[in-house]
Formats: C-alpha cells, sequence, structure tokens
C-alpha cells in the first residue's frame, strides 16, 4: 500500500491531526505519515484516530520520564537550584543595605491595598523588597552598569536630593 504524507498545521492539536490523517487514509485507501513533535505517526485504512493520539501521548510520557530520570536532568536542575540560591544570595544582600521599610507618600493607602488585596500576598511582599532595594541602590549602576532609579509611583516619597 503507498504511503502519503500528511503536512500538520503549527497549532494543530494531536487529536485534530489524527482525526485528519485517518479521515485522508479511508478516503484515498493508503498509509498516511505525518510529524507531530518528533514523533513520525501512521494511519492506516483501519486506525482508530483516538488510539492513535493515546499513542502518541504515550510516547510523550515514556519520554518525559525517561528525561526525567537521566542525569542531564539532574544536571539541569542542579543548575537551575545553584542560579536561584544565587539571586536570593544577591537579594537577601540588597535587602540588608536597604531601609527596613519603604519610603511612601502615603502609608495608610498601602496598608489598605495590602489589606484588601491579601490573597496576593507575594505580589505585595515583593513589590515591598523591590522599592526597599530601589531606595538601596539610590541610582547607582549595578553590576551590568545599568542605572537604577527610584521609581516615582504614586505611592512613593519624592527623592531627596
Amino acid at each position: 500500500m503507498k504511503t502519503k504524507q500528511l503536512e500538520v498545521s503549527p497549532g494543530n492539536n494531536i487529536s485534530a491531526a489524527c482525526d485528519e490523517a485517518v479521515k485522508m487514509a479511508k478516503l484515498e485507501h493508503c498509509n498516511v505519515e505525518f510529524d507531530f513533535n518528533d514523533q513520525k505517526i501512521t494511519a492506516t485504512p483501519d486506525s482508530d484516530a483516538a488510539a492513535l493520539a493515546k499513542g502518541y501521548m504515550d510516547e510523550c510520557e515514556r519520554r518525559h520520564a525517561e528525561y526525567i530520570a537521566s542525569p542531564e536532568y539532574k544536571r539541569q536542575q542542579e543548575e537551575c537550584e545553584r542560579r536561584q540560591r544565587e539571586r536570593e544570595s544577591k537579594l537577601n544582600a540588597m535587602l540588608a543595605d536597604a531601609p527596613e521599610h519603604m519610603s511612601l507618600r502615603d502609608p495608610e493607602g498601602w496598608k489598605k491595598s495590602c489589606e484588601v488585596n491579601s490573597g496576593g500576598w507575594r505580589i505585595w511582599r515583593s513589590s515591598d523588597d523591590l522599592l526597599r532595594t530601589m531606595g538601596a541602590t539610590d541610582g547607582r549602576p549595578d553590576e551590568q552598569g545599568r542605572e537604577n532609579r527610584r521609581h516615582r509611583g504614586r505611592m512613593l516619597a519624592p527623592r531627596r536630593q
């Protein structure tokens, strides 16, 4: 039996691609091959589109498990953890030099904002850390030579000369 190639459009999902391949195989009485995320899939006139899609997903799971068990993944995770520790160390060093609290033009307004938006506490905590570190750098260049500037947002006190 001859085999035809199917060009799957970017953005297509595996189920739609398998449906299209099986329909084409039945209509033209041939095998239909296509590549989907580096996996070659072949549909025959007797194929079940759902079974082809499941086979693809099973292979994805197998590849994922293999990668997670690999030394390469372990090295990558260790490198990510090392970089995260470095970032946290730099932040903690900056916060040690930063004022204990950020300077606010409207401290009561900030307090109310934090109370009303308590569900996103990490965002508010990050804002506090960011503004404190910006106050600590006070316009001095960072390691890459970029100038750190104080944010002059509505809630912040004006910069003192």
